[in-house]
């Protein structure tokens, strides 16, 4: 039978992202905003991979009894910190009225370079609905360079001494001569260690082999000598006369001593 394939669990956070996840309400014909208006009000609730938020996220219309509604978010001091405090806006009558003003609200708690780039982006979508033969560009995401520190020269030395192909690369050279991948690049050096790999292989493969033979020889022995025993016991179990095998069996006075049972 087929079997199902089981979904992916989702995680605590994600879990948690998707119950708070707010999605737009839907609005009379003399409540509807502008295509780009519309899209904005999209991107600042539902994520989008075209636009990126650096200090805010979670963003949703809370209700606060009956005095209105407000924006909520969650902003961090910086864009790596996992901690984040809550920010609300100001009270608005209408749902409608706080989903209009989310965007802007969402935009000034962001940093310079983020907003440069919300800009960027929404000149971007004025000109696709104006011409929607026109892709969307999508703002890279920069992400921090990986600092690699380069290795003092006592620890280079050392790399250098290794016996290891990774660390000799590392080094950017190789002072072990036990070493079979010393300087691999060169064409000389790996003709000498491919025959060396072959050396090895066929040292292995003859082991095996020498191995495989002696055992044979062992097995055909033990055969041999269990075939022949069986042999000689069967003339005693034939001719009903297995007392001979007991030892002092030729002498009749030492015969009469074994019990029957023994026998």
């Amino acid at each position: 039978m087929p079997t199902r394939k089981r979904k992916t669990p989702l995680s605590g956070i994600d879990r948690l992202q998707i119950a708070n996840l707010y999605t737009p309400v839907i609005r009379p014909r003399n409540k509807r905003s502008s295509d780009h208006d519309s899209e904005l009000i999209i991107d600042v609730f539902l994520p989008n991979s075209k636009i990126v938020w650096g200090l805010t996220s979670n963003c949703t219309i809370c209700k606060n009894g009956d005095r209105g509604f407000n924006v909520r978010l969650n902003k961090r001091e910086r864009k790596n910190d996992r901690k984040a405090s809550r920010k609300s806006s100001v009270l608005y009558t209408t749902i409608i009225e706080a989903e209009d003003n989310a965007f802007k609200f969402r935009y000034n708690l962001e940093d310079t370079s983020t907003r440069l780039k919300l800009d960027e982006y929404k000149t971007n979508l004025s000109l696709f609905l104006s011409n929607p033969a026109m892709a969307l560009p999508i703002s890279p995401i920069k992400t921090p360079s990986k600092i690699i520190r380069q290795p003092s020269a006592i620890l280079n030395k050392k790399y250098a001494m290794s016996g290891s192909y990774a660390l000799n690369v590392i080094a950017g050279k190789c002072n072990n001569n036990r070493n079979m991948y010393t300087a691999v690049n060169s064409s000389g050096n790996l003709e000498l260690v491919k025959a060396r790999v072959l050396k090895s292989q066929r040292y292995i493969r003859n082991r095996d082999l020498q191995r495989g033979f002696k055992n044979v020889k062992v097995n055909t022995t033990n055969h041999t000598y269990c075939l022949s025993l069986i042999k000689y016991l069967s003339k005693f179990i034939a001719n009903n006369n297995c007392e001979e095998l007991l030892l002092g069996a030729d002498d009749p006075e030492i015969l009469a001593t074994y019990s029957s049972y023994d026998k």
